[in-house]
This record gives C-alpha cells, structure tokens and sequence, in this order.
C-alpha cells in the first residue's frame, strides 16, 4: 500500500542490521526509530481494537456538561478516535509515519493515541506486543518486498471484539534477494 515508506523503513533496518542471519536486540530496535512510527501509524490506521468497554470508578462531568454517574458503563470508539481529522488533521486518511514524530506529538493529548489503551487497564503486554512486532516486522522487511494494489478505502471492516474484514486484502510477498529461491 506505501512503497515509499516500506523502502524508507527498508533502508533504516540494512543500516542496523545488514547481516543475513542476525539476532535482532533490544538495542537494535531502539536505534530504529522509524520502524515504530511505522507501526505507530499501522494501528492508527488500522485498530486491532475498535471498542473498549470501561466502568467509571467515579462521577464525571465532561466538557459539555453531560454527567456520567459512577459505576457507569461506557464504551471507547478507538478506531474513530484514531481516524478523528480534530487529532490527526486533514489528511486522516493518508498512511504517514510522520504522524508520530515527536515534533507532531508534543501538542496532542497523550490519550489521542491508544492502541493498547491507557490507564489502570492498559495492555500489561503493550511493551512485550510492541517488541514482538518490530522484530517480526524487521525480519520481514529485510527478506520481502510487500505489495499490493489494495487501498486503504478498498479494506472494510466487521465490528467485534477485535477487527476484522469483510474482503481480505491480496497482497504479493516478492523476495528481495533476486538469485534467491526458496
């Protein structure tokens, strides 16, 4: 779907990690930045979640006034909060890791982004879950070129507890190495 920012990421990870057969680390992740906006951006787009439930542990009264007694059921819309054009422009739609440069964070709201949600009731494996990715995500960047003549607008999604589709994308894993059969 973004060519030009896979060939971004591509050429951040040969530039850490050129070998063939390596042990991706901790410390190769941190000296990639890109690599988490990449994905920062991934499920900004494209939510696992799209709704949390919660119960308020107490009253609330939000800004325009409406007050939410405590024991209060109320639902999370993460994958509209994470489309909104008031947090992340007009141009909501288009994939741009640029979005989570710390220069374009700095002003949000720390709760605009919440993949693995905020608070008491965080994901307890957020860190473990973003970890396994960028190592995944290295490995398959380094062997693949990813494509596809899918949009973004061409994806529909079914509503349940995690997201789902309702036509899955068709997309083409070519390998990097041209002398390289597998």
């Amino acid at each position: 779907m973004n060519p030009k920012y896979q060939d971004i990421l591509y050429e951040e990870i040969m530039s850490i990690c050129p070998e063939d057969d390596i042990d991706v680390t901790y410390d190769h992740i941190r000296q990639m930045p890109y690599l988490e906006m990449v994905l920062n951006e991934t499920m900004r787009l494209i939510s696992t979640v799209a709704l949390v439930g919660r119960k308020l542990r107490k009253d609330m009264i939000l800004k325009d006034g409406l007050f939410l007694a405590e024991g209060t059921n109320i639902v999370l819309d993460l994958f509209h909060l994470h489309r909104s054009k008031k947090i992340w422009g007009p141009n909501v739609m288009e994939f741009n890791p640029d979005n989570f440069l710390s220069t374009n964070m700095k002003n949000k709201n720390p709760y605009s982004f919440i993949p693995f949600t905020k608070g008491i009731r965080n994901c307890v494996g957020w860190r473990y879950a973003m970890f396994s990715m960028q190592i995944l995500l290295v490995h398959i960047i380094k062997e693949y070129e990813i494509k596809t003549k899918w949009k973004l607008d061409d994806l529909h999604y079914k509503m349940k507890i995690t997201i789902a589709y309702h036509n899955n994308p068709e997309i083409e894993f070519l390998y990097r190495n041209k002398n390289l059969t597998k």
